[in-house]
């Protein structure tokens, strides 16, 4: 086997094991874990009817924020399985880096403008602790 085609067989082995955002039917809900949270830049405007924006210029809020999250083990409230792992938009104040936590979630698909600047298809509209 020459070297050319070895490298191009361990390229295709290992874009197998590549993580891959899960896709799922929107609106739905979910309980996971959410963890790994990365702040978007945008945030909720609870002043503006929860509309996503990347400024609240006449809105005096705390919270809010949207964070890039990877939610883990995501199984429906019934208990069957939806994905290993989904990327999703999680509304909080002030995650710490390190935060894990277990939630319920109702995921709806994010406006496009929002989807194109994070690469996130799904906001958790509501949540609870599960």
């Amino acid at each position: 086997m020459g070297v050319r085609t070895a490298l191009a067989a361990l390229a295709i082995l290992l874009s197998g094991c590549m993580l891959v955002p899960g896709r799922v039917d929107t609106p739905i809900d979910l309980i996971g874990e959410v963890s790994k949270p990365v702040f978007t830049g945008w945030y909720v405007d609870y002043c503006n009817g929860g509309a996503l924006t990347k400024a609240l210029p006449n809105c005096v809020q705390v919270g809010g924020e949207i964070y890039k999250v990877l939610l883990l083990g995501a199984r429906t409230p019934a208990g069957g399985k939806s994905q290993q792992s989904l990327i999703i938009a999680f509304p909080a104040h002030a995650l710490a880096r390190d935060y894990r936590a277990r939630k319920q979630v109702h995921l709806v698909r994010t406006p496009d403008a929002f989807a194109r600047e994070t690469g996130v298809a799904y906001l958790a509209r509501e949540w609870s602790d599960a």
